[in-house]
């Protein structure tokens, strides 16, 4: 795989960064793309979406309730389609970050998920009689 990027404009393989570098790479990126096929959490889109980046992505496993469903697609090739017409569309781009800006302010915090997942448990041991 590496061979056939090797030398592709716009395309970096970069392997593990650090927190901060990650940052600056969502900051000076327009939009992140996901060709997964299934993924059971998604984390790379989840930092995506929590910066601010619009996503589209294959409607795959979680991503299914992580991106908003505008920008779910179903095919490689539909994927492909809708990030061509977003490079060339400046107003569709606009539309993408304004979404994306709205589902970053939606997004949950640790705080809650962690509260969540600890009143799941408790209801969970409570159910079992224990």
């Amino acid at each position: 795989l590496r061979a056939d990027l090797a030398g592709r404009r716009g395309i970096r393989l970069l392997g593990r960064v650090s927190e901060a570098a990650l940052a600056a790479l969502h900051a000076e990126a327009d939009l992140f793309v996901s060709a997964s096929r299934h993924e059971g959490y998604g984390m790379a889109v989840a930092d995506a979406l929590a910066a601010g980046l619009p996503v589209v992505a294959r409607a795959a496993g979680a991503l299914v309730d992580l991106v908003p469903p505008a920008f779910q697609v179903s095919s490689d090739q539909e994927l492909a389609a809708r990030v061509a017409r977003l490079a060339r569309d400046p107003e569709a781009m606009a539309e993408a970050r304004s979404s994306a800006a709205d589902q970053r302010s939606t997004f949950p915090r640790w705080e809650d998920t962690s509260r969540a997942f600890l009143a799941a448990l408790v209801r969970f041991t409570e159910d079992d009689g224990r």
